[in-house]
């Protein structure tokens, strides 16, 4: 799949970051075009299952799903802290 390198800017020329363990990943080019591949995966799939619906509909629907990922990402953040809080020097 993707490739992920946590050795800073020299080793990769990283499109994205995102929090490891305590610190910070960083997406490869490959990797973040594993990422977009999958997000347009994803979107395929779920349009067949919203063509239905209204806008006025879809609106309030994209308002909840970003609101769920944010507390995703939240809550796996604090994990990752507790974890790191746990086992010291992983």
């Amino acid at each position: 799949m993707g490739e992920v390198s946590t050795r800073g800017p020299a080793a990769t020329r990283a499109a994205r970051s995102f929090p490891l363990n305590g610190g910070h990943g960083q997406l490869t080019d490959a990797g973040s075009a594993a990422v977009d591949r999958i997000r347009e995966a994803g979107a395929r799939g779920m349009r067949p299952a919203l063509s239905d619906w209204a806008p006025e509909d879809l609106r309030p629907l994209a308002t909840l799903f970003h609101r769920m990922v944010d507390g995703f990402l939240a809550c796996a953040v604090e994990d990752d802290g507790e974890r790191q809080a746990a086992v010291p020097g992983v």
